[in-house]
């Protein structure tokens, strides 16, 4: 049973029926009867912060429910809520779990964000939707298998048709955009894509294969933009100017993805678990765990915005070269 789990059981013990329970969750949360509904059914994940108003509603500990979660988890981890175990997952849920991370985390009023991962970090692909799109198609074939994405071929027209998607993909870019933050990238940060580019042509799952070129034509307008966002050292788009943030490089191969976030109210981990599917530390032993690693890694990195300018260059020509090279 994960933490939701556990919090619906609660709830429901504390009410009469299902319908009081959904009752208390809308007034609660202010939500919509079919949303506090999708929430008893665990089909619409809680945020952290939802979680913490319902738990305190009913005078519950969450670092308590948290340090206690069963075994079936399976992580390492004491302490870390895990949104993608037992649920039906597929590219809207990751999607909507992101998003109501993103609310949680306004509200809590995010201060700096530390990314550190073997990618660069997932919001950027959401600068260019159909890049974020080709993400989630290669998540869901790979690892989701949600059958609405599963049994179709990739076709960016289809899928940019979807504008309820591509809306949240930018609420996503927005987010990030605007939030302070410090990134350690990996010098194979493109690994992953370009294998899931490689493979999925190979296998004929692109339905045109011009949209495989497409892609990588976007991957390069992409670093470019990337490039001369480092060398200002401010996240921006082509119509807004963003947050400060620094960037580092680092030449060793590290798997963990993970994201560091210092609020208002407290600090967090998130922790890809099964990537691109994450957990959710506030434990303070093991936020202090990986905010340690954070540093170790970081005392043995490069930063190459602004003042790198020549390795700054090597590294974004080296990553052109890595895209050009599938053509």
């Amino acid at each position: 049973m994960n933490l939701q789990e556990k919090i619906i059981s609660i709830l429901l013990d504390n009410s009469k029926n299902k319908k009081q329970a959904s009752e208390k969750i809308q007034s609660l949360l202010n939500i919509s009867e079919k949303t506090a509904r999708s929430i008893l059914d665990c089909m619409r994940p809680l945020t952290l912060y939802e979680a913490e108003i319902v738990i305190h509603s009913l005078q519950l500990n969450l670092e308590l429910i948290l340090s206690t979660q069963d075994d079936q988890s399976k992580t390492p981890y004491k302490s870390i809520l895990l949104p993608f175990i037992n649920v039906k997952k597929s590219p809207e849920y990751f999607i909507d779990t992101l998003l109501a991370n993103i609310d949680m985390l306004n509200v809590l009023k995010t201060k700096n964000i530390r990314y550190l991962s073997s990618e660069f970090p997932i919001f950027y692909y959401c600068m260019i939707p159909e890049l974020m799109l080709f993400k989630l198609y290669s998540f869901n074939q790979i690892l989701w298998k949600d059958e609405t994405w599963s049994k179709s071929k990739f076709s960016l027209k289809k899928l940019s048709e979807n504008g309820d998607i591509i809306e949240k993909i930018k609420r996503l870019w927005n987010f990030y955009r605007d939030v302070p933050s410090e990134e350690i990238w990996s010098v194979k940060c493109l690994n992953n894509t370009m294998n899931h580019l490689k493979i999925l042509r190979d296998i004929g799952a692109f339905e045109d294969e011009q949209d495989y070129f497409i892609l990588l034509d976007k991957m390069n307008d992409l670093l470019q933009h990337l490039e001369e966002m480092a060398a200002s050292d401010i996240k921006k788009d082509k119509t807004s100017l963003g947050a400060k943030y620094l960037f580092y490089v680092n030449k060793f191969v590290f798997s963990t993805n993970m994201i560091y976030v210092v609020t208002a109210k407290q600090s967090m981990i998130y922790i890809t678990i099964d990537n691109p599917d994450f957990g959710i530390a506030v434990d303070d032993e093991v936020v202090e765990h990986f905010n340690n690693q954070w540093y170790h890694v970081k005392n043995n990195s490069s930063q190459i915005n602004v003042s790198g300018h020549q390795e700054r260059k090597k590294f974004f020509n080296q990553l052109h070269e890595a895209i050009n090279s599938m053509r």
